[in-house]
């Protein structure tokens, strides 16, 4: 996050009498205490751990065993057209993939923006594989994925309140939230399943 939405949320955390414990390397958790590398156990009734997104390991495995290209964080290590960078009949997006050519963060934003791309790139790709045309026509016919340079991310504080990040920009407040309501809310309805019956059409 923005150095000041982080300020927010390290505030807000300790206004609610957060423990927060900073490099500490967590490895479990027994009888009622999170244990940590080389520092004491301590006593909670809850541990969350906070390690942000990552592909799961089963992922990078059989990547490996098939000698898919991997990348440090144990996801397929993919170009900015969304291919995998060993294997161009291999595709992945989202958090499961990490890009090699360019930064983007793995986060919701980005990896819903990917969806349309990923959608037109195997629709290439399988043109190109049926119409007989090497790997080389599609990896120059295929789409880019291009990140923002800055993407909204609204944290909700679960008080009536949300704390907001925009590039290097930082906010709170109630309005906050009442905004990620509503982007929520238009967002979960677009999967609403249709009700109607077969034949009934509104117009």
């Amino acid at each position: 996050m923005s150095p000041l939405a982080a300020r927010l949320a390290h505030a807000s955390l300790l206004d609610r009498r957060i423990d927060l414990r900073f490099g500490h390397r967590y490895v479990g958790a027994e009888r009622g205490a999170a244990r940590f590398e080389a520092h004491p156990a301590v006593n909670a009734d809850l541990v969350i751990v906070a390690t942000g997104a990552r592909p799961p390991q089963w992922l990078g495995l059989a990547a490996a065993r098939d000698t898919v290209s991997v990348a440090a964080d144990g996801g397929l290590a993919i170009r900015s057209d969304l291919r995998s960078a060993s294997h161009p009949a291999v595709f992945a997006a989202g958090d499961c993939a990490t890009f090699i050519d360019q930064s983007v963060p793995k986060s919701g934003v980005h990896a819903l923006r990917q969806g349309p791309v990923l959608a037109r790139n195997l629709a290439r790709g399988l043109c190109a594989a049926n119409g007989g045309a090497p790997a080389s026509a599609l990896a120059v016919a295929a789409e880019r994925f291009a990140p923002r340079r800055w993407t909204l991310a609204l944290l909700n504080r679960c008080d009536g309140s949300a704390i907001g990040a925009w590039g290097p920009l930082g906010f709170a407040g109630e309005w906050a939230w009442r905004w990620k309501d509503r982007i929520d809310r238009r967002f979960m309805a677009r999967f609403d399943q249709d009700d109607e019956a077969p034949g009934d059409t509104a117009v």
